[in-house]
């Protein structure tokens, strides 16, 4: 696919999809959540309940945390294909 195509149809997604995260954030700016945890063997609450947009901020930046060391660990793991010694060929077929 020609990299032109790539980030239109990328930038077309990128506002498809942060317009509507952006009018949530906007119509939920002064709403604010208590959190708790209760997962059995312990049980926490916040003492201070949390804005919404916070909380898409910091899930969105632990979201983006994640993907950058999951291609980091991955990459680390992929060993490197060897250069040819002859150098490549420019016609697979040959």
């Amino acid at each position: 696919m020609n990299i032109k195509i790539k980030l239109i149809v990328s930038a077309v997604l990128l506002v498809l999809g942060g317009l509507p995260t952006a009018l949530f954030a906007v119509q939920n700016a002064s709403r604010v959540t208590g959190l708790s945890l209760n997962a059995g063997l312990f049980a926490f609450e916040l003492a201070e309940p949390v804005a919404i947009p916070a909380l898409m901020g910091i899930t969105f930046g632990l979201g983006l945390l994640a993907g950058v060391i999951a291609t980091l660990v991955l990459r680390s793991r992929t060993p490197a294909a060897p250069i040819p010694i002859g150098g490549g060929q420019s016609d697979p077929w040959t």
